[in-house]
């Protein structure tokens, strides 16, 4: 079943991808993570999301986080479901992405992105593949 991009469905359907793969491996700059990620334009309004030592986002943000990332629902999805890293920096270089605090983790994870392993690659497929084409509101 698809899903909507940043649901609550969906972060469950993520998270619940996790125990399919605990084989997949966490890099070092990822476990250092303590990242909020604001969403300016959702269609729930501002969704504010943390990751914290893992690969899965959660809801709700960090009390004391390292970085703080504002984008856009497209910025967030080119990053988080598309793994466009390019998408990405362009987001960023046009304005749709702002950064505040360290940066530095951010561009660790951005190297570890680029080149997965086969598991965390069968991973992303499976985010890929629980994710609905933008515009399609209900499950599918």
């Amino acid at each position: 079943m698809k899903h909507e991009f940043l649901s609550d469905e969906w972060l469950t359907a993520v998270t619940g991808l996790r125990a399919g793969f605990p084989e997949v491996e966490i890099p070092e700059q990822v476990r250092q993570l303590a990242v909020n990620f604001e969403i300016t334009d959702c269609r729930w309004g501002v969704r504010r999301l943390h990751l914290d030592g893992t690969v899965d986002l959660r809801l709700g943000a960090l009390a004391q986080p390292r970085t703080v990332v504002t984008m856009t629902y497209a910025a967030a999805r080119d990053l988080f479901v598309n793994a466009d890293i390019a998408a990405a920096l362009e987001a960023f270089m046009v304005g749709d992405m702002d950064v505040e605090g360290e940066i530095a983790p951010l561009v660790e994870m951005q190297q570890t992105v680029a080149v997965l392993t086969a598991n965390q690659a069968a991973f992303h497929d499976q985010i890929v593949a629980l994710t609905a084409e933008p515009g399609h509101d209900a499950a599918l």
